[in-house]
């Protein structure tokens, strides 16, 4: 059974989440933590018998659509071996989780993959190179 979780900063799996980010993209800073005036969540990674099987990073930046900082999903993979799984929209649904544990009222992506997002409710901002941005409205409190 998957299990979604919340990694600290000396987490097990944090590393090899890393590697695979940066095997992928580029390095990514997978635990940004608290930062002055700013919670952001930690990273949460889908484990099975302690294996790690996919893994979520949240940042901080500007909001697409205004001037407030905001919660985005920096960086989201899973392994080749567990796609199709529904892993991804597992991290997703719980990246909106967390942020609603920090207050924030959004949630916002920059994607390839912008299908996965929008069956989840995510709504388009924006084209940009191959990518698309997107939001979700959270419901802070609900």
């Amino acid at each position: 059974m998957v299990s979604i979780i919340s990694a600290p900063s000396n987490h097990q799996h944090l590393e090899q989440l890393a590697d695979w980010f940066t095997a992928q993209w580029e390095p990514v800073d997978v635990y940004r933590g608290a930062q002055p005036g700013f919670i952001v969540p930690d990273p949460l990674l889908a484990v099975e018998s302690d294996q790690l099987l996919a893994g979520l990073a949240l940042s901080r930046y500007k909001a697409a659509d205004g001037e407030q900082w905001a919660i985005w999903i920096n960086a989201l993979i899973v392994a080749p071996s567990h796609r199709g799984r529904g892993i991804a929209s597992m991290l997703i649904t719980a990246a909106e989780s967390a942020a609603v544990t920090v207050q924030a009222t959004e949630i916002f992506a920059k994607t390839d993959v912008p299908d996965l997002y929008r069956k989840l409710g995510w709504i388009d901002l924006a084209e940009e190179d191959d990518s698309v941005i997107l939001k979700k409205v959270l419901s802070v409190g609900a």
